[in-house]
């Protein structure tokens, strides 16, 4: 059973899966973390962050987009 530690707070907590990949949620400090588990061995973990600033902007032009594209029809 591979021992997953969050990068953010440190603390150790096990996944009891041989294969797995997927989102959790530590849980000490509950921050989001992807975690890929293969052949029972742990490969990556890592946090998900916060959006950065250029996917927050590609969100807000695409719904101007959608709201042009329904005002348009």
């Amino acid at each position: 059973m591979p021992t997953v530690s969050c990068p953010v707070c440190g603390a150790d907590f096990e996944i009891n899966e041989k294969e797995f990949e997927d989102e959790v949620v530590c849980p000490e400090c509950g921050a989001l973390l992807y975690v890929l588990i293969e052949g029972g061995e742990l490969r990556s973990v890592a946090e998900i962050g916060e959006e950065t600033e250029e996917e927050e902007w590609e969100e807000e032009e695409e719904e101007e987009w959608d709201e042009w594209e329904e005002e348009e029809w």
